[in-house]
């Protein structure tokens, strides 16, 4: 596993006996300030989206004490990218940043803890 360096010593290790990883500064202040303000403003923009879990459409409205409107990449019920994956809307570049150190992760866990899947397939499925 050499010059795979986003996981701390010991992960691997932790993982395998069902213990959880803290990776600490994973994204850097610049990063998450990038981020913050670019879903702010998706959200202001009404690109986010009642999630499926929610009790919106149910019985109840909406209420956002309760329920949760996400901004998914890909929306399986129609079987099309979502507002996530769009280039158009907002910081495209700081969601494909963080896209990209998570497809990293999800390679580096995969290649260490002997499980081919997790670091291919459909990126729709994250």
């Amino acid at each position: 596993l050499d010059g795979l360096t986003m996981l701390p010593s010991g992960s691997f290790h932790a993982i395998q006996r069902g213990g959880v990883v803290v990776i600490e500064d994973f994204l850097s202040p610049n990063e998450l300030s990038a981020l913050r303000a670019d879903a702010m403003a998706l959200h202001r923009d009404d690109n986010f989206i009642v999630d499926g879990l929610s009790n919106y459409g149910k019985k109840e409205k909406f209420d956002p004490a309760k329920d949760r409107m996400v901004l998914p990449n890909w929306i399986p019920s129609k079987k099309v990218a979502g507002p996530w994956a769009d280039q158009s809307l907002g910081d495209a570049a700081a969601r494909k940043g963080f896209a990209a150190k998570m497809t990293s992760l999800r390679e580096e866990l995969s290649a260490g803890l002997g499980r081919p899947g997790l670091g291919a397939g459909d990126p729709a499925k994250y």
